[in-house]
């Protein structure tokens, strides 16, 4: 099975971490945005975008995964153009970025969320949020929680 991991990049923490130890595991194509587009400005950065698609179309994945905004919004957009049978995209915060007035932030969640076919938080207050404001069906958002031990 082909699978494709975009992410905006592999050397911060969390999330990145998370996805480490995945691919480790199911030895996936692992796109890292922010390699894939260094330097790159207005006409530049259409050119990578471009060449990013054409990518995906030549390996024909089955699943894309994507994680963090900029990575979830490229991957639902090229992933439907494509024609990619399965789309993940992932909300690991609270959207309490939307209020502070990053609308950006939450039109690139709303293209993502939309166009993906599944949305993954990692609890279920974050989920809720995300049904409520981007009006998503329930079945579309799915909870994994964080593997954490409160026991100890």
């Amino acid at each position: 099975m082909k699978i494709l991991f975009l992410v905006q990049n592999l050397n911060k923490g969390g999330t990145e971490v998370q996805v480490s130890m995945l691919t480790a595991e199911f030895k996936p194509l692992v796109i890292q945005l922010d390699e894939f587009i260094a330097g790159a400005i207005r006409w530049a950065l259409v050119v990578k975008l471009f060449r990013l698609f054409i990518l995906i179309v030549r390996i024909r994945p089955i699943v894309i995964q994507a994680f963090l905004p900029n990575a979830n919004c490229i991957a639902a957009l090229f992933g439907r153009i494509a024609r990619v049978p399965l789309i993940v995209v992932s909300q690991r915060i609270s959207c309490g970025y939307y209020v502070s007035g990053n609308r950006r932030a939450l039109w690139k969640d709303r293209i993502a969320f939309r166009l993906a076919h599944i949305v993954v938080c990692n609890s279920e207050k974050v989920a809720i949020q995300i049904r409520r404001l981007h009006r998503l069906p329930w079945r579309k958002v799915m909870v994994i929680l964080n593997a954490c031990r409160f026991d100890v």
